[in-house]
C-alpha cells in the first residue's frame, strides 16, 4: 500500500470526512460555517477544539443577531446511539426552556414568552418528547455519546461567557448539536413493561443541571441519514424565527443593544 492509500485510510478511520461531509451540508444550506476553533474548556481550563461552528445572521437596529449551532461531529457506524425516553415525564419544569443565549439574548427569550401567535421549534420543541439519557450501544469503554456532550455543551458555556464580556453590539442564541454519522435509536417502556425501539433521523435531549438552570438546555442530535434535509430545516427555522420575532428583535435591540448589565433588565 503506498502512502497516499496509507494516509486516506487513516482519515477515513478517524472520521474525518464526515465533519467535511456535515460543515459542506450547512455551507449548501446557506449558513457561515467555521470549522476547527479553539476555546478553552469552562471546567478543565484546557484549550479544546470544536468541530464546526455554522450560524446565520440579521443586522437589526445595528445589532447583529446570530442563531449559532455548535456541533460536534461523530462517526459511529458500528455502534448505534440511543435515548432513553418516557413521555410522562417532563425534565423541564417551566413553561419556557432554558436557552444557551447572551444576556441581551436571555431578553429577548422573555419578550417572546409573551407571544401567544408563534412558539418556534428552535426554542419550543416538545418536552415530552425529549429523552432523558443519550448512550453508545455495545459500548464497553468510555462512552462517546457522554463525553461529545458535554464537549459540546463546554463549547457553548464558554462562547456565552466570552460574549458576555464584549461591548459590541450583538446578540448570540447558540444551540448546541451532534452530528452522528450511524444509526439513531428511541427506547421507551411499552404498556406491558417491555423495550421498544424506534429508528429516528433527530433526537432531542435534555441536559439538567442541578442549581444551574442557565446553563441548562436541550441537545439535538441528527442523523447522517438525512442530514441535508435537517440542515435545509433548520434554515427554515431560522428564517422563521426572523420573521415572527421582528416585533420582540426589533424591541430588544433598541433597549439592550450590547451584552452590557448597564444595558439590559
Amino acid at each position: 500500500m503506498d502512502i497516499k492509500n496509507k494516509i486516506t485510510e487513516w482519515i477515513n478511520k478517524n472520521g474525518y470526512p464526515f465533519e467535511l461531509r456535515t460543515a459542506k451540508s450547512f455551507l449548501k444550506t446557506d449558513f457561515t460555517v467555521a470549522q476547527s476553533i479553539f476555546y478553552e474548556d469552562p471546567l478543565t481550563k484546557k484549550f479544546r477544539e470544536t468541530d464546526i461552528i455554522a450560524h446565520t445572521t440579521k443586522l437589526i437596529n445595528n445589532v447583529w443577531v446570530n442563531l449559532t449551532f455548535v456541533v460536534e461531529c461523530k462517526s459511529s457506524l458500528d455502534k448505534p446511539w440511543v435515548s432513553f425516553n418516557n413521555d410522562e415525564i417532563e425534565n423541564f419544569s417551566g413553561k419556557n426552556l432554558p436557552i444557551l443565549t447572551t444576556r441581551n439574548g436571555r431578553k429577548l427569550m422573555q419578550e417572546i414568552s409573551i407571544n401567544p401567535s408563534f412558539k418556534s421549534d428552535l426554542i419550543y420543541p416538545n418536552k415530552q418528547k425529549m429523552g432523558y439519557s443519550l448512550i453508545r450501544a455495545f459500548a464497553n469503554n468510555k462512552d462517546m455519546a457522554y463525553t461529545a456532550t458535554q464537549n459540546v455543551l463546554s463549547t457553548v458555556e464558554y462562547l456565552v461567557e466570552k460574549s458576555n464580556e464584549s461591548n459590541k453590539k450583538f446578540m448570540n442564541i447558540y444551540f448546541p448539536l451532534i452530528a452522528v454519522e450511524g444509526e439513531l435509536f428511541e427506547a421507551r417502556i411499552s404498556a406491558n413493561d417491555k423495550i421498544e425501539l424506534d429508528e429516528v433521523d433527530e433526537l432531542k435531549i435534555s441536559t439538567i443541571k442541578s442549581f444551574a438552570e442557565q446553563n441548562s438546555t436541550f441537545l439535538t442530535i441528527f442523523s447522517s441519514k438525512n442530514m441535508d434535509q435537517f440542515t435545509e430545516n433548520l434554515k427554515i427555522k431560522c428564517e422563521e424565527f426572523y420573521i415572527k420575532y421582528e416585533e420582540e428583535l426589533n424591541k430588544v435591540t433598541k433597549e439592550s443593544p450590547t451584552n452590557s448589565r448597564n444595558f439590559v433588565i
